[in-house]
């Protein structure tokens, strides 16, 4: 009971931070030729059904829940609404909600995406998978898996084709030099950095 009161307050806080965050960005929405545009509403309209049908799971489906479990996925969660935040605050005036760019729009090579070309999408995939892991929803999850993330993917992709159409050469370059989603790069890093306990020993 004391967990769905919690999650209750959260559903709460969550909805009109999406109401006061969307509210925000339409400001700063690009006023440009829009392509791929049903792309933005398919993955906004899935996104939907990922909340309703999590919280749908938990309230009417329930099961026993591991708190360990529901807030590990609160804190994935979270990571998504930080690095979404991080994303649009790169990007700045060229942020925009469709694929589009607008005149004179330069690529952006710095912060977050200095080494992740979508740091947005990685984001709202651990939104969304962080959501049904604290909803206690596995019917959800696996929606999520199956449904959520390959469109998410689709959408990343046709972005990447305008992306290469207008900056051509140098999005190419950037492209070698960096992961679409996951920095592999910076982990590959740290374990090459890790004290060799064979070595070591001699």
């Amino acid at each position: 009971m004391t967990f769905n009161v919690f999650y209750i307050c959260f559903l709460v806080v969550y909805v009109f931070y999406e109401v006061f965050s969307e509210r925000k960005l339409k400001k700063h929405t690009l006023k440009t030729k829009v392509e791929y545009k049903s792309s933005y509403f398919i993955m906004a309209g899935v996104y939907l059904l990922l909340l309703f049908f999590s919280i749908f799971e938990h309230f009417f489906l329930p099961r026993k829940a591991f708190l360990s479990i529901n807030f590990l996925g609160l804190i994935i969660f979270l990571i998504g609404i930080r690095g979404r935040y991080l994303s649009i605050k790169a990007l700045g005036k060229y942020w925009c909600l469709h694929i589009g760019l607008k005149k004179e729009h330069i690529l952006i090579k710095e912060g977050i995406y200095k080494h992740l070309r979508h740091p947005n999408y990685l984001s709202v995939i651990f939104k969304g998978i962080g959501f049904t892991i604290f909803s206690n929803a596995y019917y959800t999850f696996i929606f999520s898996i199956l449904v959520y993330i390959p469109v998410i993917i689709r959408r990343m992709y046709q972005e990447e084709k305008v992306l290469v159409k207008n900056f051509g050469k140098e999005y190419l370059d950037y492209k070698q030099q960096t992961w679409a989603l996951f920095p592999l790069a910076l982990w590959k890093n740290i374990i090459t950095k890790l004290p060799n306990k064979r070595t070591r020993n001699g």
